[in-house]
């Protein structure tokens, strides 16, 4: 099964989609303040969107590694 919603990275921002709120909690926990967290309401235009089915695998990576 997918994770919902999605995920974009932009510079050391971290940007997930409105509706993926549970993928939202646990990428926190797991960036610790070490890059922002914005919702996609609040993104900038042009970023890159991860595929929804990718969301879970990204939980486990360094924000270095999200490209």
């Amino acid at each position: 099964m997918s994770a919902p919603g999605y995920c974009h990275r932009w510079r050391n921002f971290l940007i997930i989609s409105d509706d993926a709120w549970r993928c939202r909690q646990q990428a926190m926990s797991i960036l610790e303040n070490k890059a922002a967290l914005w919702v996609s309401s609040q993104a900038p235009d042009g970023v890159d969107v991860l595929a929804a089915e990718k969301v879970r695998g990204l939980l486990g990576l360094d924000v270095e590694h999200l490209v």
